[in-house]
């Protein structure tokens, strides 16, 4: 069952997006076609046997991705955590390990990150902005005033 290329690009995009008419937009060149022709030509694209065989076989794929749970993850953890402890000379180590994945699970151990965000304008409202120009102004003729003082002699 090959599909073309485009094909290919139809199914990948519908996946992503699950709508079948930007699907077609992003594989085909529909930058000419009205909504209701790309509509049509999606749904008869999705209707197309090789193309729905493919999308059933990606959405079954995508369901047992899916089938594991965090309780199921859970159990693992805790059942390499119990072999840890019983069998390993490493037993430390994976244990700690297996601890620290069952905590991240369930969000209770959280790895610290560091965000740094630069502002620009496009944070700051018209008054604020304003301001910054007024704070900026005022700088500027300050500076101006002190260099034309003259030195003072003591």
């Amino acid at each position: 069952m090959s599909l073309t290329v485009k094909q290919e690009a139809f199914v990948k995009a519908f996946l992503e997006s699950g709508d079948a008419s930007q699907a077609y937009r992003t594989a085909y060149n529909a930058e000419n076609m009205k909504d209701s022709v790309v509509w049509v030509e999606a749904c008869k694209l999705k209707a197309n046997p090789k193309v729905a065989l493919r999308l059933e076989a990606a959405r079954e794929s995508s369901q047992k991705r899916h089938d594991i749970t965090i309780g199921k993850l859970t159990d693992m953890l805790v059942e390499t955590y119990n072999l840890a402890m019983k069998e390993s000379v490493e037993a430390p180590a994976a244990a700690v390990s297996a601890v620290l994945a069952i905590g991240k699970l369930h969000g209770l151990v959280v790895d610290k990150k560091e965000v740094t965000r630069k502002r620009d304008a496009s944070d700051f409202d018209d008054d604020e902005l304003l301001e910054i120009a007024r704070m900026g102004r005022a700088g500027i003729a300050q500076a101006q005033a002190s260099s034309k003082e003259p030195d003072s002699v003591h």
